[in-house]
C-alpha cells in the first residue's frame, strides 16, 4: 500500500499531540481536526499534512469556498495521480453536520427534478424535519415504512396535495440538557431544566429575538406540559447530568 489519504472532521481535540493522523501513519490528511471547527462549512482555515492552510475566499468574514467542494477536489486529485497505484482512501464528509447549508450552485442542479410532479417554484409553509425523509422516500416507490418512526410522509406536500397532508400536534426537539417545543406559531425554549423558559411568535419574530413569555403565560405552561410529555429520559443523554461521587 504505496499512499493513504484521510478525511476525519475531529481527530486531535483532546490529544493534539497524538491523535492527528499524520502522527498514526496517514500520510495525506485534508479536513478539520475538530468537530467544532467542523461546524462551520465555510472555514478560514484548514489542516493539510499537520501544516495550517489559509482558506483564500473564506477571509475576512467572507464565504466563497464551501469545505466540502475542496475535499472532493482533493479526493480526486489523489485518486487521479495515485489510480495505477494500490492505495486506501477514506472520506469523513461531515454533512449534514450543526451549518446546514449549501452553496446555490449546488442546490441548482437538484432543482425541478421531478417533472410534472412538483410544480416550479412552488414553495410551503408545512413545517417537517429530518426524520420526515425516510418515510417520504419509502411513500416516493411505494413501500410501507417501518414501524415505530418519529417522522412523516411528506409526499402530498411536495405533490401539492396540502389538504391530504397529514400534520403535527406539535414539534419537539431537545439536545441535552437544551429542550425546544414548536406548536403552530408558538415556540418554547429553554436552555436546561430549571432555567428560563423563552417563548417566541415565529410568524411575527421569525429570528426568536423577543422573548414574550411574561406576556403569555399561559401558553408558556400548555407548552410546557407537551414538553414534558414529549421528552424521554435517555441514560446516554440524561438533560440533568448524573453529579460523580466522590471517592
Amino acid at each position: 500500500m504505496n499512499r493513504v489519504i484521510y478525511f476525519i472532521a475531529f481527530a486531535a481535540l483532546f490529544v493534539p499531540q497524538s491523535g492527528e493522523s499524520w502522527n498514526k501513519g496517514i500520510p495525506d490528511f485534508f479536513g478539520y481536526l475538530d468537530q467544532t471547527h467542523a461546524h462551520t462549512y465555510s472555514p478560514s482555515y484548514l489542516w493539510r499534512d499537520g501544516k495550517r492552510v489559509d482558506i483564500v475566499g473564506n477571509q475576512n468574514g467572507k464565504r466563497e469556498a464551501y469545505s466540502h467542494d475542496l475535499f472532493v477536489e482533493y479526493a480526486l486529485d489523489f485518486i487521479r495521480r495515485h489510480k495505477d497505484q494500490t492505495f486506501f482512501f477514506y472520506g469523513a464528509f461531515t454533512i449534514p453536520h450543526a451549518e446546514v447549508t449549501v452553496p446555490e450552485d449546488s442546490l441548482a442542479e437538484y432543482r425541478g427534478r421531478w417533472p410534472n410532479k412538483i410544480a416550479a417554484g412552488s414553495t410551503t409553509d408545512h413545517v417537517s424535519y429530518f426524520a420526515d425523509m425516510l418515510p417520504t422516500f419509502a411513500d416516493i416507490v411505494g413501500t410501507p415504512s417501518p414501524e415505530g418512526l418519529d417522522g412523516g410522509s411528506i409526499l402530498p406536500t411536495l405533490l401539492g396535495q396540502s389538504r391530504s397532508q397529514k400534520t403535527r400536534e406539535y414539534h419537539y426537539r431537545e439536545a441535552a440538557p437544551a429542550q425546544a417545543l414548536r406548536q403552530g406559531d408558538w415556540k418554547i425554549y429553554r436552555d436546561a431544566p430549571g432555567e428560563p423558559t423563552e417563548l417566541y411568535n415565529l410568524r411575527l419574530d421569525l429570528g426568536e429575538t423577543h422573548d414574550v413569555s411574561n406576556e403569555h403565560p399561559e401558553i408558556v405552561a400548555r407548552l410546557g406540559q407537551l414538553m414534558a410529555q414529549a421528552h424521554v429520559e435517555s441514560p446516554d443523554f440524561p438533560l440533568k447530568p448524573k453529579k460523580q461521587k466522590n471517592n
